[in-house]
């Protein structure tokens, strides 16, 4: 069973069809209409890049927002 969800469908340059699809347990990303191939990881591997920036973006807002101690 082929379970699919585009993320992203769009133009790329060169007026190229550029998508980002989830497909069972990995992502494919092509922009190039296929002429280089597309580019596929897994979901996992996604999923902890993903958390591990989540946790940048919480952290640098934690450092924004604490009031200095001077």
């Amino acid at each position: 069973m082929k379970i699919e969800t585009n993320v992203i469908y769009t133009k790329a340059k060169f007026n190229r069809d550029a998508y980002l699809t989830l497909m069972n347990d990995q992502v494919h990303f092509d922009c190039s209409d296929g002429e280089y191939g597309l580019i596929t990881v897994s979901l996992s591997q996604l999923e902890e890049a993903i958390l591990i920036h989540k946790n940048k973006l919480k952290n640098e807002n934690q450092t924004v927002t604490q009031p200095r101690c001077d």
